[in-house]
């Protein structure tokens, strides 16, 4: 048991991406959720997170030949790796039609679950496509925080603020991602968007983008104070590291974007909460 637990981690990359459900948390916080309300929003998110990360790998095994775990338990075991596959966006979207009782709350998850789907599926893969790319990651992700937000509202008092910096947040997140593997990219022919760039037009352009992350913080923060102090200190720690690692592009992934840097931010909104 504890075995077949360890390779499912592996298999939905769930140390890749569990940090996010930390998005789920703040509409929760916002709106004083209930804890059957936060664990059915997190529940359905884990699911299409699982979902989106693992059909990546099975296409990036099956379009690209790239060694991964679902590709080689696919080659092993073909049916058990599909119905691996299966489970978390039927079950994802069943749940949608029974958890969210407002439309706009459906529709947005029904629009990232295509999003998660266009990114790494042909003919579509906007992952290998420039400028696509960076587009549909700064958007999927920051759409996880518009469904859960939807859950609970239709004001949109304060979705706008947190939008906005959860998509310039994920915007960095996705180049360095990109910066981490530019030379596998190279090698491999894949025009990502940082390669188009450059290293150090992208590079600029991080800063830039935190700068004006910083920036929207602070002119948000008579406003939302909490969570714009908050924005402001990952803004900043991030510009600083950004500019710490800028001459070991292998190591940017892990140091800017981190688990224990999740883990803090999550931290941050249990203590709110």
């Amino acid at each position: 048991m504890i075995m077949f637990t360890k390779f499912l981690l592996k298999f939905y990359r769930i140390q890749d991406w569990i940090k996010v459900l930390g998005l789920v948390l703040i509409p929760c916080i916002l709106f004083n959720a209930s804890p059957a309300d936060i664990f059915k929003l997190l529940f359905i998110s884990f699911l299409l997170l699982a979902y989106g990360f693992s059909v990546n790998d099975f296409f990036d095994f099956k379009c690209r030949g790239e060694e991964n775990l679902v590709g080689r338990t696919y080659k092993k075991e073909k049916y058990i790796t599909i119905l691996l596959l299966l489970v978390p966006p039927l079950t994802s979207l069943y749940l949608s039609i029974v958890i969210f009782s407002t439309p706009f709350s459906h529709i947005f998850f029904v629009l990232d679950f295509l999003l998660f789907s266009f990114y790494s599926i042909p003919p579509f893969r906007l992952r290998d496509k420039k400028i696509c790319d960076i587009i549909c990651n700064s958007t999927m992700f920051p759409l996880i925080f518009v469904y859960s937000y939807f859950y609970f509202s239709s004001s949109l008092s304060s979705l706008f603020f947190f939008f906005i910096i959860f998509t310039l947040y994920f915007t960095i997140s996705e180049i360095i991602h990109q910066l981490s593997h530019f030379s596998k990219d190279e090698t491999s022919g894949r025009i990502s968007t940082a390669i188009w760039l450059g290293k150090r037009t992208s590079l600029k352009i991080i800063n830039l983008i935190a700068l004006a992350n910083i920036l929207f913080s602070l002119v948000f923060i008579l406003f939302l104070p909490l969570f714009s102090i908050i924005s402001l200190f990952f803004s900043i720690l991030r510009v600083y590291r950004i500019n710490s690692w800028k001459s070991t592009f292998s190591q940017l992934r892990n140091k800017i974007y981190g688990m224990e840097e999740g883990l803090i931010y999550v931290l941050f909104l249990l203590l709110l909460y």
